[in-house]
């Protein structure tokens, strides 16, 4: 329910625990709400309304809403290296003017920032492209990321259209680089 239900509640509780208890007062002649209970009865049930109004007024009025439930993180760092490989940028060139990918890729972007590694379609690891991980959006958007210990870089955009090219890129900058860094540990 909503935060304002309950507040509305606990004030009907109050009121009506006012007005039992003011009624169980013999000094106020006519006026009486509760005509069949006895005095010490009419008592607690006044305060019991009063406390149970109380009760739902104040903790309801503490609770937080959905948004400020949501664990809090220190922000979560994310960067860019699409612009350092020219065939990468252009392929996320081409998808200037699809407004709708280009919205689909901004809100996995947005739930990437927030830790959400599994929003849209789901999350998948990029095969034969070392440390690299990608995000489906419903639509067909693709965004290809590296997950680092201060944060996420992004590597990479795609649809359906460039999906397949940008894959082979990345699969040979990122499949390239750790086999050459295997080789190097060696």
């Amino acid at each position: 329910m909503n935060r304002s239900v309950f507040r509305g509640l606990g004030i009907a509780f109050i009121i009506w625990g006012a007005v039992i208890l003011l009624s169980s007062y013999v000094g106020i002649t006519g006026f009486t709400i509760v005509d069949d209970v006895g005095l010490q009865a009419r008592s607690i049930l006044g305060l019991v309304f009063i406390l149970v109004g109380i009760l739902l007024f104040t903790t309801m009025r503490a609770a937080p809403s959905r948004l400020e439930t949501t664990i809090e993180h220190a922000p979560i760092h994310i960067t860019s290296s699409v612009k350092q490989d020219p065939t990468i940028y252009r392929l996320a060139q081409d998808l200037k003017g699809k407004e709708r990918i280009q919205h689909e890729i901004n809100h996995l972007m947005k739930e990437l920032s927030k830790g959400n590694e599994n929003p849209g379609a789901g999350t998948d690891h990029l095969n034969d492209a070392g440390p690299v991980w990608y995000l489906r959006g419903r639509n067909g958007s693709r965004v290809f990321y590296i997950k680092h210990d201060e944060g996420y870089e992004v590597v990479g955009y795609a649809d359906k259209t460039t999906e397949d090219r940008v894959i082979n890129r990345l699969r040979n900058l990122y499949g390239q680089r750790a086999k050459e860094r295997s080789k190097r540990v060696a």
